[in-house]
């Protein structure tokens, strides 16, 4: 039914702790022709980081993958390092149907980092 929680954990670190490789499943339901993701991944204390499409993904494609890049927290201009271990993972998945109308659908799921 719904597309979530759909993060593919363990999640891989990518540049010294500054991104993270994110993919998951795509639950295409009838009339879906595109979706859009969004996704945040959040480490407390260490940060978060986020992605958002493009590209927008075509059905009948069967999964996502984004590069969520971390951001600068509590008013630091210094970018946040994520390290491996626990995570949140929360994503939004903006479908688009063959009459142009849209639904969304949002997840939130504990993560691994690596």
């Amino acid at each position: 039914m719904a597309m979530g929680p759909r993060f593919k954990s363990p999640l891989p670190l990518a540049a010294a702790g500054h991104e993270v490789m994110a993919s998951g499943p795509i639950d295409w339901q009838k009339g879906d022709v595109s979706v859009r993701i969004d996704i945040v991944v959040r480490q407390k204390p260490n940060g978060s980081a986020h992605a958002s499409s493009p590209p927008v993904f075509m059905r009948p494609q069967p999964e996502w993958a984004l590069c969520a890049v971390t951001v600068p927290q509590g008013g630091s201009v210094t970018q946040a390092t994520l390290v491996a271990g626990p995570a949140r993972g929360i994503g939004a998945a903006t479908f688009t149907e063959a009459d142009g109308s849209t639904r969304l659908v949002s997840w939130k799921q504990d993560i691994v980092l690596v």
